[in-house]
């Protein structure tokens, strides 16, 4: 994965950039993960939402699970020790079926694994976070029964054949305010930034590289077009990739595969005959 990453200018975060709100993965990079894993970019999407707590809600619309817990569906927990769970602590029905939700959109990505959930049992060393010790110190008082997530895996390079990861109870991420466009004094920015939580200036970060990749997307193909067509002193038209007036690149029968002269630089033609010598 690390270096799937890298090949699509993606790096892979670690576990404690992740614990720490940083290189979380954002939406503009999804498309890529999707093709570079052969799998659909709606399912990959949608794994994303969900595990931040999102769900899709029509019109690119996405609801907290916990406030519109009805948007879940109702997907079948077959385990037979969750209705009894459920029937002690209602409250957790939600994350339950958000948990079945993954579930579901990890066995599309994934149809040749298993996947189920089942609730978290007190003597289980299964982690609730990334860092998180067996129960983190919690005795049996404060020990809640969260969904976790099984998979059992038939790949033979898998690391072994079953993992585990418990759902945690998700806070809603706090929505970014839209300011008018004003400038800023570097204190008062560093000041901004320090009040926001490492989830929300990795956010904040994910924006800002979205922005950057965009101009220089713009800049390149403005670069390109420039290039395309060039005009000579009487206002004809020139070709940026022969060099010959009277038609464009898109037009040019240079073949694309043609040696650039050392002299001009155009395509075409060598430098012992350049026309431009």
């Amino acid at each position: 994965m690390r270096a799937m990453g890298e090949k699509i200018g993606s790096p892979a975060a670690t576990v404690s950039q992740i614990v720490n709100g940083q290189r979380a993965l954002k939406e503009p990079k999804i498309a890529s993960w999707a093709a570079a894993l052969g799998v659909d970019k709606a399912d990959l999407y949608e794994l994303w939402v969900l595990c931040q707590g999102l769900v899709p809600a029509g019109r690119s619309r996405l609801v907290f699970y916990s406030e519109r817990p009805d948007v879940l569906g109702s997907v079948a927990l077959l385990h037979d020790k969750i209705p009894e769970t459920l029937d002690k602590h209602p409250e957790l029905e939600p994350i339950y079926q958000l948990a079945a939700r993954i579930c579901a959109v990890m066995q599309r990505l994934l149809p040749e694994e298993e996947f189920e959930v089942q609730p978290r049992k007190f003597e289980d060393p299964i982690p609730t976070d990334l860092d998180e010790g067996e129960h983190n110190g919690a005795g049996w008082e404060a020990f809640v029964a969260l969904p976790v997530i099984w998979v059992r895996w038939h790949d033979p390079d898998a690391p072994g054949p079953v993992d585990a990861l418990t759902v945690p109870l998700l806070k809603k991420p706090t929505p970014i305010v839209r300011r008018r466009a004003t400038s800023v004094l570097t204190a008062d920015l560093e000041d901004l930034i320090r009040t926001l939580s490492g989830p929300e200036r990795e956010r904040v970060r994910g924006y800002i590289e979205a922005v950057v990749e965009e101009r220089s997307r713009r800049a390149s193909e403005a670069s390109e077009n420039t290039e395309e067509t060039k005009m000579s002193a009487n206002g004809t038209r020139t070709c940026g990739w022969c060099g010959t007036e009277g038609h464009d690149r898109r037009s040019c029968t240079v073949p694309q595969s043609a040696g650039e002269c050392s002299v001009c630089h155009y395509h075409g033609h060598d430098r012992r005959n350049c026309p431009h010598k």
